[in-house]
């Protein structure tokens, strides 16, 4: 896949530890996820973690992994449709943690306990594949997919992704426009 020309293919990925415990109970974790292509988004995600992650920086690496896996797909696809994208996959986290788990090749003390399934992130990026960058947390915009949130959270999230529809739901009363 060439550079020259191309749009930049961007990933963004986050992680909500046992986010609902203190509503529910559920101790369960949830992955999100974006991919844009240009600026728009063409794929995206929020999903529960199918194990209990026993730290965020676990759970936070259990969606980058899952993140990166969908952007490879993605990125893979594009080359077969002729779809020009950059050889290396931007791949934006908001985690230290996960961060420094795939960019360190023996993995940390406090890391040990994460599934080995996880360091195919560390070889993806010794090869070149992805590009691993720092977002803050409220500029993730993978972080609307896996918080639940006040209206005023949500209006902030979204407004990158359908400031019209999102405007139009928050002055409606709640009521979605009919199309």
């Amino acid at each position: 896949m060439g550079t020259g020309g191309c749009t930049d293919l961007k990933l963004y990925s986050d992680s909500d530890w046992a986010g609902l415990h203190s509503t529910t109970g559920d101790i369960s974790s949830r992955s999100g996820g974006l991919i844009t292509y240009g600026g728009v988004p063409v794929d995206w995600w929020s999903t529960k973690q199918l194990s209990i992650a026993t730290s965020s920086g676990d759970a936070e690496s259990r969606a980058l992994s899952t993140a990166v896996q969908k952007g490879l797909q993605l990125q893979h696809i594009a080359q077969e449709l002729g779809i020009q994208t950059p050889e290396q996959l931007q791949t934006y986290c908001d985690a230290e943690a996960a961060i420094g788990f795939a960019k360190n090749n023996g993995g940390g003390s406090k890391m040990k306990h994460l599934d080995v399934r996880l360091g195919w992130i560390q070889q993806i990026r010794q090869r070149g594949q992805i590009q691993l960058l720092k977002v803050a947390g409220p500029s993730n915009p993978a972080d609307f997919f896996t918080k639940v949130m006040a209206k005023t959270e949500f209006a902030r999230t979204s407004k990158s992704f359908n400031g019209k529809l999102q405007y139009e739901h928050l002055h409606s009363g709640g009521k979605l426009p009919l199309i």
